[in-house]
């Protein structure tokens, strides 16, 4: 099961990074999505931390895959910012379908350790006793 969650996941990154390329046309469309090609790694970094969630270091992946999500995410939103949103919005006018399917599988995987790291979270660790 492990091994078909990472390669649905490497999928899914190619996905995004493939479609990410669409959206920034050659330069004259939304060229801060590009970031999101490092989804072809973080996705499947979701996917392992999603395997080891029980584990004894399950946590610590979550928290580190997660950390990295966040850093991407905010990478991205400080690039459209400085690029200027009305590339995000021609680019919305001509690829909507496209966007919402890029948007769909890049949150998802993101979602993915960010759910696992809140199991963790929850779950009463155990001590072991003497």
């Amino acid at each position: 099961m492990a091994v078909a969650g990472l390669a649905a996941a490497f999928v899914s990154g190619c996905v995004v990074a493939i479609i990410a390329i669409v959206i920034t046309a050659g330069g004259h469309g939304w060229t801060a999505a590009m970031i999101s090609a490092t989804a072809v790694l973080t996705a499947p970094a979701g996917a392992a931390a999603w395997s080891v969630r029980h584990g004894r270091h399950g946590r610590t992946v979550a928290a580190i895959v997660t950390t990295i999500n966040a850093i991407i995410d905010l990478t991205l939103a400080v690039l459209t910012w400085r690029e200027g949103f009305a590339y995000v919005a021609n680019t919305f006018e001509h690829l909507a379908p496209l966007i919402v399917a890029w948007a769909v599988l890049w949150l998802s995987w993101q979602a993915v350790p960010l759910i696992a790291l809140m199991r963790t979270a929850a779950r009463p660790s155990v001590v072991a006793s003497p």
